[in-house]
């Protein structure tokens, strides 16, 4: 069993992302070692839960190792290793712990807005500036070139990410085809970087030295950033402080502006699917309602 998962990731699995790829080989060698000497023919749907069992304190462990599992079964019927009707024998009914997303800090807007009135060094402005601006991934601002800036329309284009193997940083393409997007520039960042890109290099954001930023790099730009948050509105502040804090500010005050913006064209904007949107346009209705006086107004 153990063998052929490690065959099923190098051979049908290598051409999928790096953090996906990493993700099953993690999963198959700290957790299906387990099933080192049990031979694929032998495997059960008993073998699998208590597998599962044993790290059910993990729920998000455990829906990671049935997947796994269940798409290396799925391979191992196709490669005619076992029978068409093993996989509803042995991957059903498997029992996993719920798990519970832990509640997000929702920081305020008023701590994301004061970003354009704190003294930033230039890289530090335009990777805030870029999210907090474009609504932009942390990964899809870091990949940025002066290539992707088109002042002539005002628009960021956004086609790769730029993600972390260890310390190193590779290029990647978006996850799906509602990754490739333009997006608006507001006006202060257009003003930002049309200087910034004068004296910036090909890559927008890079070390100190101008080379390829590094993972340990990011970290101490993100460190600094916050440390100049609090230096400036007081300490504690930038504590839950995310690049996705800058994301989810974003979408929340497009919401706002419905219907002046439809919810499907603020998904096109972020790069992601409608159903995230809706979520979060849900959330902000549930705080304006007003059930009493709505009833009143219909039979007026």
């Amino acid at each position: 069993m153990y063998d052929y998962a490690l065959y099923w990731l190098d051979t049908y699995k290598s051409v999928k992302s790096r953090n996906t790829y990493l993700s099953y080989k993690r999963t198959i060698e700290y957790h299906l070692q387990d099933f080192y000497s049990l031979k694929l023919q032998s495997l059960t749907r008993g073998h699998i839960q208590q597998l599962i069992n044993s790290r059910f304190d993990k729920p998000r462990t455990c829906k990671l190792i049935a997947l796994v599992i269940k798409q290396v079964v799925k391979s191992a019927i196709k490669d005619g290793i076992l029978a068409p009707a093993s996989y509803e024998v042995i991957c059903t009914d498997i029992a996993l712990p719920k798990y519970a997303a832990k509640k997000k800090a929702i920081i305020k807007a008023e701590i994301l807005d004061s970003i354009l009135d704190i003294d930033f060094a230039d890289r530090e402005k335009c990777f805030l500036y870029i999210i907090y601006g474009c609504g932009l991934r942390r990964e899809e601002a870091l990949a940025l070139t002066k290539d992707d800036i088109d002042f002539d329309t005002a628009e960021i284009s956004v086609s790769k990410a730029l993600c972390f193997d260890g310390n190193n940083a590779y290029i990647k393409e978006p996850k799906s085809q509602r990754g490739y997007r333009r997006v608006p520039m507001p006006g202060f960042l257009i003003d930002f970087l049309q200087a910034y890109t004068q004296v910036s290099g090909y890559n927008l954001i890079t070390k100190r030295d101008g080379s390829i930023i590094t993972e340990s790099s990011y970290v101490k730009m993100w460190k600094s950033i916050k440390k100049k948050i609090d230096n400036s509105l007081g300490a504690g502040v930038s504590k839950n402080l995310t690049a996705h804090s800058f994301r989810h500010n974003y979408c929340t005050r497009l919401c706002y502006q419905i219907p002046l913006i439809s919810t499907k064209m603020i998904a096109k904007l972020l790069g992601d699917d409608e159903k995230m949107v809706i979520d979060v346009y849900s959330h902000i209705l549930e705080e304006k309602e007003d059930c009493q006086s709505a009833i009143s107004n219909i039979f007026e």
